[in-house]
């Protein structure tokens, strides 16, 4: 249990290295490319627990130390701009996601697919595509004003300070589920959201939605937005506490 939270907290530190090293100079020009534009085609990805379950601790770590290294390199290239691990998600093999700022599928497997931990096996990835306002690349302002303040040492066996915990809603219908949560106690709780696969409808011609709210008590979101009728899961997910601090335009589905 010990090596578990261990390994968990050294992942939410990775993400704050990648997220953190994306603020870097050069990002800005992807601005003003999008300047006036409403959305943007991401991808998105979730990474999940491989065939690979029987390496050693020292072949983990080794991974590990890769998989983090391999994450400030997309970051420094501006290619991935959100990232987080799930929580005890209600699918156990979600590990966390990454949204690449890539407008093709293709593209976003060949760079997630130069992460050590899928070329051993011990991640799977499976993309989409997300379709999202412009406004989630302003993670990348917010990082660096953050960086430029400082940030205080975790104490041991406690997260990073800039990390906190989130709760992530998917469901086959964004657009309903967008009004369910301005019925709930969630109302204006969301901090970032975005339609997955948005060129794919049912049967229903329904859209397929990802919403991340400024919330960190799952069992509290639930009774509000029941699973079953989203058609989704309810879970908790890490990330950088800056995201809160996202533009109103990030809150709106496209």
């Amino acid at each position: 249990m010990m090596q578990d939270t261990r390994e968990r907290w050294r992942a939410l530190v990775a993400v704050v290295f990648a997220v953190t090293a994306m603020a870097l100079p050069g990002c800005g020009s992807q601005d003003k490319a999008a300047a006036g534009a409403t959305s943007t085609d991401y991808v998105f990805v979730y990474l999940k627990t491989g065939p690979a379950t029987d390496k050693t601790p020292e072949e983990r770590q080794e991974i590990f130390r890769g998989h983090m290294s391999n994450m400030q390199r997309l970051a420094d290239e501006g290619k991935l701009i959100v990232a987080g691990p799930f929580n005890k998600p209600n699918d156990t093999t979600w590990r966390g996601i990454f949204i690449m700022d890539t407008p093709t599928v293709a593209q976003a497997r060949e760079l997630v697919a130069t992460d050590p931990g899928i070329k051993s096996g011990v991640f799977i990835m499976e993309c989409h595509p997300f379709r999202a306002s412009p406004a989630l690349r302003k993670t990348l302002d917010l990082e660096k004003e953050l960086k430029a303040k400082g940030t205080p040492q975790a104490k041991p066996g406690e997260p990073p300070p800039n990390i906190r915990g989130y709760v992530m809603v998917t469901s086959r219908d964004a657009h309903e589920t967008a009004r369910a949560i301005a019925r709930s106690a969630f109302a204006g709780k969301v901090v970032w959201c975005g339609l997955m696969d948005p060129d794919k409808k049912t049967d229903q011609q329904t859209t397929a939605g990802v919403f991340v709210l400024d919330a960190t008590d799952v069992g509290a979101v639930k009774p509000e937005l029941p699973e079953d009728a989203l058609g989704g899961s309810i879970d908790g997910w890490w990330s950088t506490t800056t995201l809160v601090q996202l533009p109103e335009a990030a809150r709106v589905l496209p």
